[in-house]
């Protein structure tokens, strides 16, 4: 079958009422990046709340390129819908709505990212190329489509005929999508060109896979030395911060907010509003309804889709308000709503009895209602958390507080590629707008995920330092110990090794108390039960003798010594058959690496400004 540029060129309109296209439209719309780049996540935006006086304001910068209000806001509503679409059974809570919008910056920053670079390789899409695609490697959801398989399996003449000659409109549509995609699947390939993998290396690996060892360890646990002489003494703990401070006490540049968290909380209307619906309940539920139907119609707990069933439980099993009236009651007896710290239950006890223990148990449901904070109720914290940082812009979170009645909390110290901030839970946009603004500065109320404001003000900035001492006191002594703890381990490992015989070592261990496990099947690179992985401790027990043992090896947490029990070495007449296998393994370990190391770099110049705290 041809294909030609001429007809590539004249194919008609898209006509969306055609069936093959009804049927493709909606899913290409959704994986075109996904068939183009497979490092793509679906990109997945929602509408920014609160933005409808910034609309001027720039959300961000990524390698110069302003990204407008305008141009986040539109995108932000298409690619929410997406995610409804792709989430149907899925609530869109501010959870939700947080993941959306870190997944949503980082698809920009990345499609930014490769559009630069696509600029830049002079990467560019002929004719040709579109052709050879449709004709001979249309997209994954084009060969998984039901309408182009013949007995299950993918039909190339059914699909061409399809495409071309039965409906040349179709052309149009898949040209479209194909020539979209396709410099994005030229710059992985690029980047992919750069990746070899030698023959050296593809047989190394296959040593590594095949060459097999029973392996079995004595394991001197740093854990089990003496607590007094493994605590370090302040001297110790100086000479050990004075001899590794410029390497491993020396700080980025480091921030501080101060913060006041303004909590969502049912007020006392929220709270009358859920005790008259779980009185209307009890009112149904002692009238002769079925309980287990109310429970399914009204209850708001985890146990609802089950008639509100709980099963057997004991006293202590349930908050005491529960306990106390579930087991004063009769059985057969529905309970008045009782208030306990999850909302008000009302109660239906079926049966009680005895357990094994003889304690008393009662199988019961209930129906809970929850006291949720109201519309009403979200829209009065929203004016409260507005005013508030109104108020601190004018005087300063401290004097604004001090006149509201909050409390003012400051964070611990956190460095530009911090995800979490102490105190306030991930905040990627605030930890941006920190390093981007001076003390004083101020970003927007940030809306968590349950509903509470945070109204924060930058309050501290240092550039590049070394760690006062007293800062990292805890940690020069978690490591003055860690380091007293392997010491102690060695000289536990070395004096078994003096004072035993190989032939007496599991005996001795055993008669000890040491710790003694066995790895069948082990592999070079691989990892030693209750000890870990160290790749070079692996190669000296690979070079040891069958039956013999190694010398004190150190682990992460203590030192051990291997005995090799046996050794199966790789069948290298398995080598030709196996080789490409690994080669395409390596293959795609490598690109997959080269790829973030490539990324990582073109990131770090796009000098990216992240504003989003401004907006959400």
């Amino acid at each position: 079958m041809q294909l030609d540029k001429k007809k590539l060129k004249n194919t008609g309109k898209f006509r969306r009422k055609h069936l093959m296209l009804d049927l493709l439209r909606t899913k290409s719309k959704h994986i075109i990046w996904a068939t183009a780049i497979i490092f793509i996540a679906g990109m997945a935006f929602m509408a920014a709340p609160n933005l409808g006086s910034r609309k001027s304001a720039y959300v961000g910068e990524i390698f110069g390129d302003k990204i407008s209000y305008n141009e986040f806001y539109e995108l932000s509503k298409t690619e929410y819908g997406n995610f409804q679409q792709q989430n149907p059974d899925r609530e869109i809570d501010e959870r939700a709505l947080a993941e959306i919008r870190e997944r949503a910056w980082n698809n920009l920053v990345q499609r930014k990212i490769f559009d630069r670079a696509i600029k830049k390789m002079h990467i560019k899409v002929t004719d040709a190329e579109v052709i050879e695609k449709i004709k001979n490697d249309p997209p994954a959801y084009i060969k998984e489509a039901e309408i182009f398989k013949t007995d299950g399996k993918f039909d190339k003449e059914k699909y061409l005929n399809a495409v071309v000659t039965n409906e040349p409109v179709n052309m149009d549509w898949l040209e479209e999508q194909i020539r979209a995609s396709l410099p994005y699947q030229k710059l992985i390939d690029e980047i992919n060109a750069q990746v070899e993998v030698t023959d050296d290396e593809v047989k190394e690996e296959f040593i590594l896979q095949n060459d097999l060892a029973d392996v079995k360890t004595i394991y001197f646990d740093s854990k089990k030395a003496d607590k007094d002489t493994v605590t370090p003494t302040d001297a110790e703990m100086k000479e050990y911060y004075e001899k590794n401070k410029d390497e491993k006490y020396e700080k980025g540049p480091s921030r501080k907010y101060k913060y006041v968290r303004i909590a969502l909380e049912p007020s006392a209307s929220d709270k009358k509003e859920a005790e008259e619906r779980a009185n209307e309940a009890y009112n149904r539920a002692v009238k002769g309804e079925d309980f287990g139907e109310l429970a399914k119609e009204l209850s708001e707990g985890p146990s609802a889709p089950k008639g509100g069933d709980l099963g057997y439980f004991a006293k202590n099993k349930m908050v005491k308000p529960f306990s106390d009236a579930a087991f004063a009651m009769k059985k057969g007896e529905i309970s008045k709503p009782v208030e306990t710290r999850f909302g008000f239950h009302v109660i239906k006890v079926f049966d009680k009895k005895k357990n094994k223990n003889g304690e008393e148990e009662v199988k019961a449901s209930h129906i809970l209602i929850e006291v949720k904070p109201s519309e009403e109720t979200k829209e009065k914290l929203q004016v409260k958390a507005e005013e508030f940082f109104a108020s601190a812009e004018e005087d300063g979170i401290d004097k604004a507080a001090e006149n509201m009645k909050y409390d003012v909390k400051e964070t611990s110290k956190f460095l530009e590629n911090s995800q979490y901030i102490s105190g306030m839970g991930k905040q990627p946009a605030l930890v941006s707008f920190a390093f981007e603004n001076k003390v004083g500065a101020m970003p927007e109320p940030v809306k968590t995920e349950k509903g509470d404001f945070f109204i924060s003000e930058i309050s501290f900035a240092k550039g590049t330092h070394i760690e006062e001492f007293e800062e990292v006191k805890n940690r020069v002594k978690s490591a003055v110990s860690k380091e007293k703890k392997l010491a102690w381990s060695e000289k536990e490992a070395q004096k078994f090794v003096k004072d035993n015989t190989p032939d007496k070592y599991f005996k001795v261990a055993e008669k000890t108390k040491l710790t003694v496990n066995e790895n069948k099947g082990f592999k070079g690179n691989g990892s030693l039960k209750g000890i870990g992985k160290n790749e070079d401790n692996n190669k000296i027990i690979f070079e040891t003798a069958v039956k013999s043992w190694t010398k004190p090896l150190k682990g992460n947490n203590g030192y051990y010594i291997a005995n090799l029990i046996s050794r199966t070495k790789p069948d290298m007449k398995k080598f030709d058959e196996e080789k490409e296998s690994i080669r395409k393994t390596l293959t795609s370990r490598k690109e997959n690496k080269h790829y973030r190391e490539w990324y990582d770099e073109q990131k770090a110049e796009a000098h990216i400004i992240d504003n989003r705290a401004k907006f959400f």
